[in-house]
């Protein structure tokens, strides 16, 4: 793709670099579900996965998984990267686990 010769360029810039809602590269290419993009930004340039968004806290793994891009979970999960659980967002969790419906618990 057009997308994977550009990052396939030799690149002297913050890869991890944030727009103004602190979203990376690979926060927005796994939101997308661009596997080829997130593989290429982690292990060509070393995007650093755990980073977060400035508003609600989320990283590259959580973006995936609101959207349910699952070829791109797996493959931050084989880099170490998973769901953190904090009391402040375990609805999120909740939510992203078991679906919208998960009023069993109530």
């Amino acid at each position: 793709s057009q997308l994977t010769s550009v990052l396939a360029l030799p690149l002297s810039l913050n890869i991890d670099y944030r727009d103004a809602l602190g979203y990376t590269a690979l926060m927005l290419a796994s939101q997308e579900g661009h596997l080829e993009a997130v593989v290429t930004l982690i292990e060509r340039y070393g995007s650093i996965i755990s980073l977060k968004d400035f508003e609600n806290h989320l990283d590259a793994y959580d973006l995936a998984g609101i959207r349910g891009h699952s070829a791109v979970l797996d493959y931050l999960r084989s880099k170490g990267a998973g769901p953190v659980v904090h009391p402040f967002n375990i609805h999120f969790h909740l939510e992203t686990a078991f679906g919208p419906d998960h009023n069993h618990w109530r």
